[in-house]
């Protein structure tokens, strides 16, 4: 174990041998005993689950009159638990083999004992990876979304097997068509709209070439990679929540752990996913067509009739909302089949998004281009939105149901917690959670409002990026009478000038 665990396990020692947690533990197991008088049992797992409840309930009871933290008094247990953990981790750090004297050096080796620590604390405690699903329809912060994703993509015979080819002869980590894979990657990344957060990284750049030419090498006698092959290690490299650092050891192992989580991913992937690549069949997906089918019939009656023969999947999110679907689906893979709820709902958030684009539609390739081509107009907080507005109790309801965290109470009681500040506290942050995660009351008020707010100002920038491109503001059915052909030549050259408003008024709010 690392020196951190270590440290931390000293930590642990400190605290049990304090007075305060003698008095707790005391109390607890005077309840326990209290329960087990007639000597039937010797464990507390040997009680029925009617029995563990009731225990359980006494034991609430005692933290209840007998807190850690008296109300009225100044009580500094809590302070001194931080204080123990902060003093030994700097501990930890300061005995760190760190042989050159080099700042960056030091911050890469630091940070990696951090970030072992970390995932070591999850592996520990594997069980816990639930409590992300409090992040549900919510993005994860950047500084976490790595380390929240890799307990969900990681496989060490992936990395070891790299690091030994590696080693063994660098050459075999290297395909043979790597020039091919370099120039797809470039021409692929290039279309999508992400491509600025990738080119104007060549560390991010430099990652996914590795990845996809190591991952062509395992399988010699294919034609090529697919499509989806490239665009897979795009989220997987954009989670790495630093740039990938220019020195060769620590790029390295970063290139290792990104090369695991790739091919975990490709390794856990729902089949339905390979096979509509490997096939090139939609045949599959029918299941899926038909409850986005559904949804819309039950959502927007008028969209619905308008594309009820035309489902099709998007490919081109921007950076933070095609993360934000990757963070959905990564928290909750430990739900048994629930992709098969959460993707039909995604895609019919985006259909819904684009609602008025859509309805403008006269022939099917028009839907079939507004919909591979106009999702970069949406954004992140409007998935959420209609995710919060017609989607989010099915599946919170879904994620609850498949929990078995601790016993299960059938008939809770209500606790008398006047006077406890511990507990009133955890009950206002629980329904502070739950307002933000159902987008209920001023929370829901605030997503529509901003997303009105945003829709008035999208549609004043394609007013006058209108003017600009043909020369005049279009009246309002105009848009119809235009041809296919039309379109597509005043579009590209609209969406530029949009965009180049878009960039120029977060330019000035920065000032």
């Amino acid at each position: 174990m690392s020196n951190l665990s270590t440290s931390r396990t000293r930590g642990e020692e400190t605290i049990y041998k304090t007075q305060e947690w003698q008095n707790l533990t005391t109390n607890n197991h005077n309840i326990i005993n209290g329960n087990s008088s007639e000597n039937y049992i010797e464990n507390f797992t040997d009680l029925s689950n009617t029995e563990k409840s009731l225990v359980l309930r006494q034991v609430a009871q005692n933290l209840k009159t007998n807190p850690i933290r008296k109300p009225n008094l100044d009580d500094d247990f809590n302070e001194r638990i931080l204080n123990l953990i902060k003093n030994n981790v700097y501990d930890g750090i300061s005995q760190l083999d760190i042989t050159d004297n080099s700042l960056p050096k030091q911050n890469d080796n630091i940070l990696k004992k951090i970030y072992d620590e970390i995932v070591d604390i999850l592996h520990q405690w594997s069980d816990n990876k639930y409590k992300l699903h409090t992040f549900f329809n919510h993005s994860l912060p950047h500084s976490i979304r790595f380390v929240s994703w890799y307990p969900y993509l990681s496989n060490i015979k992936h990395r070891e097997k790299f690091l030994n080819d590696l080693a063994t002869d660098p050459r075999i980590v290297l395909s043979p068509m790597d020039s091919e894979v370099q120039r797809n990657s470039d021409r692929l990344i290039g279309m999508l709209p992400s491509a600025p957060d990738m080119i104007n990284s060549k560390g991010n750049m430099n990652a996914v070439k590795a990845i996809l030419s190591y991952h062509r090498s395992l399988f010699p006698y294919r034609h090529d990679l697919s499509n989806a092959e490239y665009f897979y290690a795009i989220p997987i490299v954009l989670s790495h929540n630093t740039p990938l650092s220019s020195s060769e050891e620590s790029y390295l192992t970063s290139l290792a752990i990104l090369i695991e989580m790739y091919e975990t991913f490709l390794e856990t992937i729902p089949s339905i996913l390979c096979n509509i690549y490997s096939n090139n069949s939609t045949e599959e997906l029918e299941p899926w067509f038909c409850k986005v089918e559904n949804h819309l019939k039950n959502v927007d009656q008028s969209i619905h009739k308008h594309i009820q023969n035309i489902l099709h999947s998007s490919r081109c999110l921007t950076t933070n909302s095609l993360l934000f679907v990757w963070d959905q689906y990564l928290i909750t893979r430990d739900i048994s089949e629930f992709h098969n709820e959460l993707l039909p709902a995604i895609a019919t958030a985006i259909i819904i998004a684009l609602k008025d684009l859509l309805m403008k539609c006269k022939k099917t390739s028009e839907i079939e281009f507004i919909l591979q081509n106009k999702p970069t107009m949406i954004e992140t907080h409007q998935l959420q939105s209609i995710i919060a507005q017609f989607f989010l109790p099915n599946l919170r309801y879904r994620i609850n149901s498949q929990l078995s965290i601790g016993p299960h109470i059938t008939n809770p009681q209500e606790l008398d917690v006047k006077n406890n500040p511990l507990y009133n506290l955890l009950r206002k942050i629980t329904q502070t959670c739950n307002r933000i995660a159902h987008g209920e009351g001023e929370n829901n008020s605030i997503l529509n409002m901003q997303t009105i707010n945003n829709i008035h100002i999208k549609k004043f920038d394609l007013k006058m990026a209108e003017r600009e491109v043909i020369g005049r503001i279009s009246s309002k059915n105009e848009c119809n009478t235009l041809t296919f052909e039309q379109q597509q030549r005043y579009n590209p050259a609209i969406i530029k000038v949009v965009k180049k408003r878009i960039d120029q008024r977060y330019l000035n709010e920065l000032k």
